[in-house]
Order: C-alpha cells, then structure tokens, then sequence
C-alpha cells in the first residue's frame, strides 16, 4: 500500500491541467499530498514514572436554581431559513442551495452586539460548543454555559447557567456529555461540573485550566490541562493525573480523542502521544512529534473519520491523515483555505470541515471516496480536493478548537472570534 501511494503521488505531479491546456512541472500538482511512512517512538517501560494519584473528590451538590417557565431569550430566527436578527452571508459560488450566518447580535436588537446575555454571558465568544441526546446546543463562555432548543420544541430558546446557578466557575472552556446523558462543563480554573438537569456535581478544586474533555470506553472523565491529563472515576471519586514523567512528550495537552479501539490520543504543543490502556507497561505510550515526521508538533485538533483514520489539525502545518502506518499532509498547497488548522470535523453527510485561521475547507463525502478509489487505482487526480470559503463568503475570525457541532437539523455550528458561525443546508 505504502508503495502505491508513493507511486500514486508520482504519478500524478505529472498530471495535464484540462482547464489551461498545459502541463505543469513535476512535483507542483496542487492535489499531490505528501505521503510518509510514519512510526511512533515507544516510550521505555524504565522511562516511566507511576501514575500519580490525587486526593479523592467529593463532589459539591448544588441544586440548580429555579429557572424561569418562559425561556430566558427567544432567538428570533430559524437556522434553516434566512433570519433577520443575524447577518445574512452571500451564497458560495460553489454551494448555491447553502447558507452560512453569523449570529453577533442581541435577539429583538438589530446591530446591537451579543456583549452580553442576561447580564453576564456572550455568544460572541462561545469557546466550547456540544449537543446533547435530545437535540440541545450547549455553549461554553466566558460568562458560564447558554443552553439553546431548536424551534419547534416547546421550550425552544436560550437558558444560561452561570455560577449563581449552580455551576462552579463561569470560564467555561470544556464541554461533554456523558454515556448516562449528564454533562459535564470544564473551566479555565481547573474545576469541573456535573449536570443531571436538575443538580450540579461540582468538582471545585482548583488546578490548571482545563482545555478539553472527553469520556472513555469506562466511564472515566479526562481532562487536558497545562500540567497534563487528569482521569477521574465518578463511581471512586478518586483522580489520577499523567504529565511527561509518565509517559507524555508534552504537559499542555489542548485536545484528546479516545478513538474506535479504547486508544487515548492527546495533542499538545509539542507532539502527539498515543496511550494504549489495554498495552503492557512500555508499550502503551507512543510518541508522534516533528522527529517522526509531523510537519509541526502544535497540535490544536485531533478527529477520528468514519474508516478510523486519525487526522490532525496543527498549528502552521497543515492537516494530517493517519491511517496506522502512513501519514498523508494536506497544506495550502494542496488547497486548504490555511495551513493553520483549529477544528475538524465530519458531519453526518460523510464530509469533512476545517475551521483554519483564514475561513472554512470542505472535503465531501464523494470527493473522500474518489480519492481513496483513484490512490487505490494509481489513476490521476483532475479537480480540487477542498472548496474552500473565506472572507469573500463573509467568513472572518478564528475558530475555537472545541467549538463545533452538527444540529439535529443537519445545521453545522462553530464558536469564532466573529460569533457563532451557522452552516444551514436546504
């Protein structure tokens, strides 16, 4: 396989460019990935310190203060439909039946800025985005977390919970759900609360912010934080926290995924490690940094795709796909919108989204599935693999690392400097 690819991608640099009638020079295909072997460093068993374990938590239980019956905020539009309250952006030339919207401004105020909602809370900068079992979006801000229903529900609207609610900080910038249907919401110091829907867990020590989260294959909580990943049991209350002496190539871990195997994947500021909790002790953490062939070591996303590759998103590197023995690189080279990339994401249509720092690339399901077929065949490679949208389509702003998710509705949401940013399909 490995040698078809490195065949393919010779093959194709040498491709005639239908559209100008010339044939460009070798090695400048803008479609030509750069495929490479790509083999972990096994960490030694004699390198690794023992697990540290953290004192046992008990959690505060705070009922959640009565909300009101009525929701706090009714949005005035409809994510399907073109809305007058957010900012109507031009259709892209190559999706003429989509729409993307921004929503910056307050409901019922046209050209007010959404600075605050019910006095302490902004959708402008919604850093963490995830939706729940029945269809809710929760967003993470710097003012606590906002819950929005979808119309049609008869509670449709925005509710927020903040700290006089019940939640245990108002720096929200980890959100996640759990198998039994609680959420949990991580904050920038280092606490971490769990909601049933009616009462609030609140882990309220304070530690290193926490950056991302997410639930394995046990029922086990992680956290990524500045000083390493944290595991807590809900059911022995007890925490224990790995850093570089236990196996780690980095302490800031900013994103994590634990993909189809029970594999844990933390990306930090320099490399990724690969922890394997069903390895044996010196075979269960995995380096991938620069040495092994990243183009950068930053890394700000990790997604597993639908086949179980691995994709990184990194910072001024590009995105990679790892397929368990070679990693593919995909640049502004090859037609990402940037080389920095912050989310990725597929929704339930098989296409792939990257939010970089300069607008959004798209690779669709049958563009995937052509690629795969043509690199499997050794057969050229004739139109772009990413359409990309940008400042032109009205996109503007970065896009916060764990802040994108699909809507009941097949509505693709992001957190961005610029506001919460809506892919709406007909």
């Amino acid at each position: 396989m490995i040698a078809r690819l490195l065949a393919f991608a010779t093959f194709i640099s040498l491709v005639v460019f239908e559209s100008c009638g010339t044939t460009p020079a070798q090695n400048l295909n803008p479609f030509t990935p750069t495929v490479i072997d790509f083999t972990g460093y096994v960490v030694p068993a004699d390198s690794l310190a023992d697990p540290e374990i953290l004192p046992a938590q008990v959690p505060d239980t705070v009922p959640a203060k009565q909300l009101p019956t009525e929701p706090l905020l009714p949005f005035a539009f409809d994510v399907l439909s073109p809305f007058d309250t957010a900012m109507r952006v031009p259709l892209n030339r190559f999706e003429d039946t989509s729409h993307f919207h921004y929503l910056t401004y307050r409901v019922g105020q046209d050209h007010s800025d959404l600075e605050f909602i019910g006095g302490t809370q902004s959708l402008y900068w919604a850093r963490a985005m995830q939706t729940d079992k029945a269809g809710h979006i929760w967003f993470g801000t710097t003012g606590g977390v906002s819950c929005y229903t979808p119309r049609g529900d008869s509670a449709s609207g925005l509710r927020y919970y903040s700290a006089n609610e019940g939640l245990c900080s108002n720096v929200v910038d980890a959100i996640m759900q759990d198998r039994s249907g609680k959420m949990w919401f991580g904050t920038g110091d280092g606490k971490m609360s769990c909601y049933d829907g009616k009462n609030f867990a609140n882990l309220n020590k304070q530690d290193d912010a926490i950056l991302c989260m997410t639930e394995d294959q046990n029922g086990n909580i992680w956290s990524g934080r500045f000083n390493g990943v944290q595991c807590y049991n809900p059911a022995t209350k007890t925490t224990i926290r790995w850093t570089t002496a236990q196996g780690l190539c980095n302490n800031a871990v900013q994103c994590m995924l634990e993909d189809k195997t029970g594999k844990l994947w933390f990306g930090t500021f320099r490399g990724v490690t690969c922890y394997d909790p069903k390895a044996k002790r010196g075979n269960n953490f995995v380096h991938y940094t620069k040495r092994q062939g990243l183009v950068n070591d930053n890394i700000n996303t990790i997604y597993e795709d639908s086949t179980g590759n691995i994709w990184f998103g990194t910072e001024a590197g590009g995105a990679t796909c790892f397929n368990g023995k070679t990693l593919m690189t995909f640049t502004t080279v090859q037609g990402l919108a940037n080389d920095t990339v912050q989310t990725i994401f597929g929704d339930s249509k098989g296409n792939l989204w990257f939010g970089t720092r300069m607008g959004l690339s798209k690779i669709t399901s049958a563009t995937l599935n052509d690629f795969q077929n043509k690199i499997d065949s050794l057969d050229p490679v004739k139109q772009p693999l990413f359409i990309n949208y940008g400042v032109s389509d009205g996109i503007s702003g970065g896009f916060f690392r764990n802040s994108v998710c699909e809507s009941a509705a097949g509505a693709i949401w992001w957190g961005t400097t610029a506001g919460v940013l809506v892919y709406s399909p007909r």
